[in-house]
């Protein structure tokens, strides 16, 4: 390990074989933490504790290790868990809380567990695979074929026209939520290309200036969101209403309530901008 891994962890597939051992629980898709996990910094499990589960966990997986201490994941069976002292949290509702280290132990945990239930037989030949032996790896023999875990790349962006910012919002949420333009990078894109592309796919309006700003992974199930900032002296917008349900500009000391939170990609985004806007407003 070197000093310019994340807060001291170190994703791997590898065990160190240290003394100590942190736990994830997995089950169906949401995390199994203690009932009191709102008064807690730290939401991986001791060993001792994760063991009240070890009769129902079918899969145990490395995701690395945290200052020198192996990090697993388990994945969970049954159609009922008696959680005793515990309870199951949907990965959404803890958006707001997990600080980065955690989000990002908890994200991986989520997307090996997906990965490994979704690709214990070959999708050419039907086959069962066999698990590599050296990394996150499903191997087909008869087909000579790899199933890594996989990661779908997507853009995020925050426009920027003035003194104000540009969100937008799906049918599907709830009143007062927005958020940033986002979307898949198609095959053969580039990141910026496909920012310009879905800009002008779901609002209609040329941007300028793009600025790459940062990336997060995404577990649902497994994106990785590159982060943009952008401009455009365009307001006129021609909203694609199959892409999204409405797309307003908004001014940046009059921001909407339901915006995301600073701990997520897009909340991060809509802050920069803001920030951005009131420093040349100065």
């Amino acid at each position: 390990m070197n000093n310019l891994l994340l807060n001291d962890f170190h994703a791997s597939s590898d065990y160190i074989g240290s003394e100590k051992k942190w736990i994830f629980l997995i089950f169906k898709g949401s995390v199994i933490l203690r009932n009191n996990y709102l008064n807690d910094d730290w939401l991986a499990l001791d060993y001792s504790s994760a063991a009240l589960f070890s009769e129902v966990c079918e899969t145990k997986l490395c995701i690395g290790q945290y200052k020198g201490i192996d990090c697993e994941v388990w994945g969970l069976v049954g159609s009922k868990l008696d959680l005793k002292s515990f309870i199951l949290v949907e990965l959404r509702e803890l958006l707001v809380t997990l600080n980065e280290i955690v989000f990002t132990m908890i994200s991986r945990s989520v997307q090996l567990i997906t990965w490994h239930e979704s690709n214990k037989f070959c999708g050419r030949c039907g086959g069962k695979n066999s698990m590599s032996k050296n990394e996150h790896c499903f191997v087909c023999k008869k087909c000579d074929l790899s199933f890594y875990p996989k990661i779908s790349p997507c853009i995020i962006v925050a426009i920027i026209n003035g003194d104000e910012c540009l969100l937008a919002r799906q049918s599907s949420w709830p009143a007062g939520r927005y958020s940033a333009l986002a979307g898949f990078i198609e095959s053969g894109e580039t990141a910026e290309q496909a920012v310009n592309r879905e800009v002008m796919e779901e609002v209609g309006i040329k941007i300028t200036n793009l600025t790459y700003f940062g990336s997060q992974s995404w577990p649902f199930p497994g994106q990785l969101m590159l982060g943009y900032i952008a401009e455009t002296t365009d307001k006129n917008l021609r909203v694609n209403e199959l892409e999204i349900a409405e797309a307003k500009w908004f001014k940046f000391d009059e921001m909407p309530i339901g915006i995301p939170p600073s701990s997520i990609m897009s909340g991060r985004l809509i802050e920069r901008a803001v920030l951005t806007i009131r420093n040349n407003a100065i």
